[in-house]
């Protein structure tokens, strides 16, 4: 009988052919996924109208994307250890472009939902190969704490990006151009990479012992637990959290949870290693990218419902005033690295917080039907965008520090799988908060005053969280050492 050789995937460091140029396409496609989250927000009264989308199914349009990024995010991280990481880079860039080209030719609504669910696929095999490709390429300390900062960059100036580009698109053009617009960012991304980075070695084992090594059952269990819980989480807010679908959706979650459990301490080569758990800063990095994603990301939806129902705006000018916002973040981030090395990543970290619940408040507090962008809004968005900026990039130096390259796509698949949790439990909170008790023919007074409630909340749980996120972060947490 032939003996099976096993090759591993990972290496100490997978040295692009320009590192310059990695990073580029690194930021690109972080860029493109984080955009998605976002893009859709100001379109969504559009497609609305265009497909009869009931004002309950209309929320899939965007819920869809949501679904399966954090369903999937686990199997595609192992899939990167396994399968190699550029492998599976143009796998993810396949598959969110051919999705885009589905969503943008969308004649109905089940057509518009499936290409949705293919982008949140692909998005969901793009975060995690985008991340283990920078932990090979840039060895730990400053160097690596510098290309974060870049990523860190693209990624949380995505959100806002996506509102810019949406609202433009769908005014100059339509709804449609919001999905097809991806098509060309993803060419480029791949163009670029293919020059960045050099193949993936065969996998050089036979398909029995890779199969053996992906851990099906683990894949299955912990698939099943994230999309009962989101779809739960996703369905509650517009169909009662007391509906039968909704419990039904948290009752699978749990037997999920448990069955994945029960059959990941069975499993020699588990695909949740309970070790990787118990590192303190890698917990840490995934509290930070749950709050930061349940506040902020929330924000984006909340501005855009202020905007377009208090203050009756269109698509276009909607997307513009998230402009300064993107300005902010991009700005912040650059330097986020120097905060890193100038106060450490756990006072950085609780420094963001605390600006962003700052920010919110200033948003929050003087919220009124009568108030006017400038005055009302402008001066905390670009606080918040600071805040934003400092934190993303820092919250995976976080989660990553100390983690060797072998299991980086399965240690930034947890945080991102929490991070995409994290977005549809903060929205559906947020949004209760805000309409509560509201009519369905509610005063754009009433509205105002639901939405100034739930931005405060947001400043409220974000400052608690900088409390929190100070005590969960090690004092040791590394700073970003001056040689390369």
């Amino acid at each position: 009988m032939k003996k099976v050789t096993l090759t591993p995937q990972s290496s100490p460091s997978v040295r692009p052919v320009a590192p310059g140029l990695a990073l580029v396409s690194l930021a690109l496609a972080q860029a493109i996924a984080a955009a998605n989250f976002s893009i859709v927000y100001v379109a969504l009264p559009s497609i609305g109208r265009d497909l009869d989308f009931s004002s309950t199914d209309l929320q899939w349009v965007a819920s869809a994307y949501t679904l399966m990024v954090g369903g999937f995010l686990m199997l595609a991280g192992r899939a990167v250890d396994l399968l190699g990481k550029r492998r599976l880079l143009f796998t993810a860039l396949t598959v969110f472009g051919a999705s885009s080209l589905v969503s943008g030719f969308a004649a109905s609504q089940a057509m518009l939902i499936a290409g949705r669910a293919g982008q949140g696929l692909g998005g969901a095999m793009l975060t995690p190969a985008v991340l283990a490709l920078l932990n090979a390429t840039f060895p730990d300390g400053r160097e690596r704490h510098r290309a974060y900062a870049v990523w860190g960059g693209a990624g949380s100036a995505g959100g806002a990006i996506g509102l810019v580009l949406g609202g433009m698109l769908t005014a100059a053009l339509s709804w449609h151009w919001v999905m097809l617009a991806n098509v060309p960012a993803v060419a480029a991304a791949m163009i670029v990479s293919a020059q960045a980075f050099p193949r993936d070695p065969h996998p050089g084992r036979g398909r029995r012992e890779l199969i053996r090594r992906f851990d099906i059952p683990g894949a299955v269990t912990i698939t099943l637990t994230a999309l009962f819980l989101v779809f739960g989480l996703i369905q509650g807010s517009a169909a009662g959290w007391a509906s039968p679908v909704v419990l039904v959706a948290f009752a699978g979650a749990l037997v999920a949870a448990v069955s994945l459990i029960a059959v990941e301490r069975r499993q020699a080569d588990a695909l949740l290693p309970f070790a990787l758990l118990r590192r303190r800063s890698l917990l840490a990095g995934m509290f930070v990218a749950f709050v930061f994603y349940a506040i902020f990301g929330s924000q984006q939806y909340l501005l855009n419902l202020w905007l377009q129902t208090v203050k009756g705006w269109d698509a276009f000018a909607a997307g513009l005033a998230a402009l300064p916002l993107m300005i902010a973040t991009v700005a912040t981030a650059r330097f986020a690295h120097q905060f890193a090395r100038l106060l450490g990543l756990r006072w950085t970290i609780t420094t963001g917080l605390l600006l962003g619940g700052v920010g919110l408040m200033l948003i929050g507090i003087p919220l009124h039907e009568h108030g006017d962008y400038a005055s009302v809004i402008l001066p905390g968005l670009v606080v918040l965008g600071l805040a934003q900026g400092m934190t993303y990039a820092t919250l995976w130096m976080v989660a990553t520090a100390g983690i060797d390259s072998a299991r980086a796509g399965v240690a930034t698949a947890l945080t991102s799988t929490v991070q995409s949790i994290g977005s549809p439990i903060g929205l559906a909170v947020l949004v209760a908060v805000a309409t509560t008790g509201l009519p369905a023919d509610a005063t754009a007074h009433a509205v105002n005053a639901g939405l100034r409630w739930a931005t405060i909340t947001a400043g409220v749980v974000s400052m608690a969280s900088a409390i929190i996120s100070y005590a969960l972060i090690p004092g040791s947490a590394p700073r970003p050492r001056s040689h390369a």
